[in-house]
């Protein structure tokens, strides 16, 4: 386990990775959300994803206003910088949006949340005080349809080591989530290749390395929910992309030999049966709808083979028109 002592400045530069597609109100809500933080050195990097409506064009009028009430605070900066990319999806706009940073840490903000003043400030005075932590979250408040509800329990924010849990759900929130840019660079950022579920694929990614995840009790955001462009609700079974997950990840601790004594055996065992069970899920679903399943017979005989999935045939859980 590394620690990361801060730097010489007792306040770290946070780059605020914040991408935006569609979406043009909301990404302002989420800007002056950035602006109204009590932290005094941070950049916000906004991308938008090759936007046809009018966001682009609102970010660009809103920016003079928004500059205006940016404040210096002698070496410490506030500043926002405005990109926009080809339609690329949420994955590439956020790493466009790392690539151009410049700080220690790392933020990212989804353009339909919204973080608490204190969200930064309390989140960096908390690795002070854990310097061997490297990733944390906090808790949120969940909107829904424009109403307040309590997340169920399997949502429970977690906190050490959650890689057995993280490879069941998504337990931590990309907006909720502060990152030590070195930890970024050893995991090699969001997989580009998924639609959906890259924030789970970063996830186990680095869980699996027994990185310790901290979590802030406190409720620093606000995470809405119930839209109909949630990427979330635009895939059809949704299990494959996590299944992707999993065998890529499969893949890479045979390349890296892991099965060794430890606890990246014990990892390897959980990570096995996980794939085993997502199968099992999308096979039945697949023989209810009498779609081909040859395939997912081919990932098991891998798994007890002890060896690599090819791509060939892990990119058909990527291919929708194989979905639906």
């Amino acid at each position: 386990m590394k620690s990361i002592p801060f730097k010489s400045m007792s306040t770290p530069l946070v780059s605020i990775i914040l991408p935006t597609f569609h979406r043009p109100d909301a990404t302002k809500k989420a800007i002056e959300s950035v602006i109204s933080q009590t932290y005094g050195n941070w950049e916000l990097i906004v991308v938008d994803d090759g936007s046809k409506d009018t966001t682009w064009s609102a970010l660009l009028s809103a920016y003079p206003g928004w500059k205006s009430k940016l404040t210096s605070f002698g070496k410490n900066t506030k500043s926002i910088q405005l990109h926009q990319t080809t339609h690329r999806g949420v994955s590439s706009a956020r790493n466009f949006g790392v690539e151009r940073s410049g700080g220690e840490w790392i933020c990212f903000l989804d353009s339909d949340d919204l973080w608490l003043p204190e969200k930064l400030s309390k989140q960096i005075n908390y690795h002070k005080d854990h310097p061997e932590i490297r990733i944390s979250q906090t808790n949120e408040i969940w909107i829904k349809n424009g109403n307040k509800v309590k997340p169920l329990d399997k949502h429970r924010k977690r906190e050490g080591d959650i890689f057995r849990e993280s490879l069941e759900l998504c337990l931590i929130t990309p907006s909720s989530v502060i990152l030590n840019k070195e930890l970024w660079k050893e995991t090699g950022g969001f997989d580009e290749r998924l639609l959906t579920c890259e924030d789970y694929d970063l996830w186990i990614r680095i869980t699996v390395e027994n990185e310790l995840v901290g979590l802030l009790e406190e409720e620093l955001m606000i995470r809405h929910g119930g839209h109909t462009d949630q990427l979330s609700g635009k895939y059809n079974a949704m299990e494959r992309f996590r299944l992707y997950s999993q065998l890529k990840l499969w893949n890479s601790t045979l390349e890296e030999n892991i099965n060794k004594p430890g606890s990246h055996s014990e990892k390897k065992d959980l990570l096995k049966t996980s794939i085993l069970n997502r199968i099992q899920v999308l096979e039945a679903g697949r023989k209810k709808r009498n779609k081909e399943i040859g395939f997912l017979h081919h990932f098991k005989d891998d798994l007890e083979r002890e060896s690599k999935s090819p791509g060939d045939l892990m990119h058909v859980l990527l291919n929708e028109s194989d979905w639906n």
